[in-house]
């Protein structure tokens, strides 16, 4: 996470991480998720093997042959969501100052993920 962004980041995820994975197409069972990238698998995925830091909003897939992990920023991207950033600004509430938004707009041009 880039360092202008990282503390309102950090408060709208914290103790929400695996319902925004969820609001953003992540499927679950119980406290596991089923990975975003199945075809890494070589079950297909079938079985959860993801966890979510609920505080941190940061993900890792336990499969020995995939290992895919980042923050919900990344989930998104995978997700194939368009605007993964501003998706997280919508799902978490935040509310961006007028520098906080012109960063996160270079941040998109220059297609900077984490």
């Amino acid at each position: 996470m880039k360092s202008l962004l990282l503390p309102k980041y950090r408060q709208g995820v914290f103790g929400r991480g695996r319902e925004i994975a969820e609001q953003l197409g992540l499927k679950r069972k119980g406290d596991s998720f089923y990975c975003p990238t199945p075809d890494n698998h070589a079950h297909g995925g079938k079985r959860p093997c993801v966890l979510i830091n609920n505080k941190t909003g940061n993900f890792r897939c336990l499969s020995t042959n995939c290992g895919v992990s980042g923050s919900l920023v990344k989930l998104a991207e995978i997700l194939g969501h368009p605007d993964p950033w501003g998706k997280l600004v919508e799902l978490t509430g935040i509310i961006l100052t007028e520098s906080e938004e012109k960063h996160l707009n270079n941040l998109r041009r220059k297609g900077v993920s984490f």
